[in-house]
């Protein structure tokens, strides 16, 4: 399933890379996160 993530979380981006590698699947990056 694909995640969403907020766009604060892009200062992680070692860790959003190691998410998108293991799981795959795309990540949504939002201004306000909604699931």
């Amino acid at each position: 399933m694909p995640r969403i993530m907020p766009i604060t979380d892009l200062r992680k981006t070692n860790e959003i890379s190691e998410i998108c590698h293991k799981s795959q699947e795309p990540i949504f990056v939002t201004l306000l996160q909604r699931r």
